[in-house]
């Protein structure tokens, strides 16, 4: 018996965008209340800032559309990566293009300010990621091969540290909660650094088999979570720093994103498919063999709110809304056949 996701879902409009690297997500979200949602979007060389109404049951609705900035002046390609942190009230919204140009944006209202933290233009394209943390914000490029940390709290962003890694990143995570602690992927492996001294104190290897399969996303909470190619999760133990467990095939193509909240971990890759799997002790199950949720298109970016709400966007141009507790509590028995058709 097949049953529906609870969901809401909406056109925000056409999305050009290319392929991309992989790796590369393209949406963050704000969640204000349980009424109000903001997304910022990037297009080719753009960025939008998409305000949602909750507030009608069972629907989404576009409130407003505003276009931050644009290309081509703006950014000598394509934005690969978005990121956001809020700080009081305002918010951050920072992007990297495929040459290494990284832009912060700042809102204390209903206007956006920008600053250019990094004006890099390399000779040729290649993966970037941008990490946002309060007074923070890091930069990755994988042809330079270059980590850059970066200090907002001045007039103007000033470089204060700078890694170099062995193998070209693919994918930048969190800073964890002690303010110090940076995770990058470098392809198959994920390093550890200390962002005081820029020491690279761990290196921990996703891939038994000792391949060069890349690593596309990074969550760190108590464990850390990594995903990438080979279409599974891994989930390492950061007090003893070594792989505990691999969700294996949980997706058909490679996963390029993965999150945890309450004892749950969420996956989705190249394809429309989101996955739930459930965190008990140090093993990830998956909750179900089928898909969890299926979207209108392929991911061009997702992201989760503090508030637990899922938002994607689709190369079809529809943005899908859904609460990720409701997904991690579907019983067992609507678990085993969840999808949502789209024609």
């Amino acid at each position: 018996m097949v049953r529906n996701i609870p969901h809401r879902t909406c056109s925000v409009g056409s999305v050009h965008t290319s392929a991309g690297h992989l790796g590369s997500n393209r949406l963050v979200a704000w969640q204000n209340s349980n009424q109000e949602l903001s997304l910022g979007v990037a297009n080719l060389g753009s960025v939008r800032e998409i305000k949602v109404d909750l507030s009608q049951p069972n629907q989404v609705v576009p409130a407003a559309t505003h276009l931050c900035f644009s290309g081509p002046d703006d950014y000598l390609s394509e934005i690969q990566t978005v990121d956001s942190f809020t700080q009081a009230n305002n918010k951050l919204l920072g992007t990297i293009d495929a040459c290494g140009k990284a832009t912060l944006y700042s809102n204390t209202g209903n206007e956006w300010a920008s600053t250019i933290v990094s004006n890099d233009s390399a000779s040729e394209t290649s993966w970037a990621g941008i990490n946002l943390a309060a007074g923070k914000v890091f930069t990755a490029h994988a042809l330079s091969r270059l980590v850059r940390q970066f200090d907002i709290g001045t007039e103007s962003p000033q470089i204060v540290n700078s890694f170099y890694c062995s193998t070209p990143p693919t994918a930048i995570g969190r800073l964890m909660e002690d303010g110090n602690t940076l995770f990058i992927a470098e392809r198959s492996l994920i390093t550890i650094w200390d962002t005081r001294t820029s020491a690279k104190n761990v290196q921990l290897q996703c891939d038994s088999t000792q391949n060069t399969s890349p690593c596309y996303s990074i969550a760190a909470a108590e464990s850390v979570l990594a995903c990438g190619n080979g279409r599974s999760v891994r989930l390492f133990d950061t007090r003893k720093w070594k792989l505990v467990t691999t969700w294996s095939d949980c997706t058909k193509h490679d996963l390029t994103w993965v999150r945890v909240r309450r004892q749950h971990v969420y996956v989705a890759g190249l394809d429309r498919e989101l996955m739930c799997g459930r965190l008990e002790g140090q093993i990830v199950k998956p909750i179900t063999n089928h898909f969890s949720f299926r979207a209108s298109g392929n991911w061009i970016g997702l992201a989760m709110t503090e508030l637990g709400l899922i938002t994607g966007v689709t190369d079809a141009g529809y943005l899908h809304v859904m609460d990720a507790d409701e997904i991690a509590n579907q019983p067992s028995d609507v678990a085993e056949g969840l999808t949502e058709q789209h024609e």
